[in-house]
């Protein structure tokens, strides 16, 4: 269920059915569930993250609230999970996760992303390092990492992400030269094998 929650913070016209005290306390009070894993806490402060992201203008008009205190339960809730935990959720696309880092006026925004690109480059990294890639995460990546307004703790899961990444293609490009030159062996076989076949039938 708080999946499909997460599904609908994503889109900027949905999320805002979401934005009223009773929905917020409700996902704030879900911050704390660790029973089976993060995956209720994780989606819930998903679910937080994209509705902080949004500014204090349009928060403070549909919930009373204060946006910071809710933000500090993000990123208390965030700092309670293990970010090398195995999860059971299937990303297709890391866009609305990226929309959030350049948010600097939602520190929590950015925690929550970071994080889990972290965890998730970590856990699955032949997955999720190309979504990284293909999806102008680099980027965004190194701009936090010089910014300096980004807080110490982003800045921390952010080079984590980025050597994630950095030692998935060299894997990547270890493997395509391993596979080179299994090509290469080969096809010097299949010549060896060629050339005696025909000293054979000279002889």
């Amino acid at each position: 269920m708080m999946g499909l929650i997460g599904n609908i913070a994503e889109v900027e016209s949905l999320r805002r059915q979401l934005m009223n005290d009773a929905y917020i306390q409700i996902f704030c009070s879900l911050l704390n569930i660790l029973v089976d894993g993060i995956e209720i806490s994780y989606n819930s402060a998903g679910v937080l993250s994209h509705m902080v992201g949004d500014g204090d203008e349009i928060w403070t008009e549909r919930v009373t609230m204060k946006r910071f205190e809710v933000m500090e339960k993000i990123q208390n809730a965030i700092n309670t999970w293990d970010l090398n935990a195995r999860r059971f959720i299937n990303y297709r696309s890391f866009k609305p996760i990226l929309k959030l880092l350049p948010n600097f006026d939602a520190s929590a925004s950015q925690m929550w992303a970071v994080w889990a690109l972290c965890n998730l480059t970590i856990t699955d990294a032949n997955k999720y390092c190309p979504y990284v890639c293909e999806e102008g995460g680099l980027e965004l990546l190194r701009n936090l990492e010089t910014d300096k307004r980004t807080s110490e703790e982003v800045l921390n899961l952010t080079k984590k992400v980025l050597d994630n990444v950095d030692k998935w293609w060299d894997k990547q490009k270890e493997t395509e030269y391993n596979n080179e030159l299994f090509e290469q062996i080969m096809a010097r076989g299949v010549e060896d094998v060629e050339e005696e076949e025909a000293m054979e039938i000279n002889s």
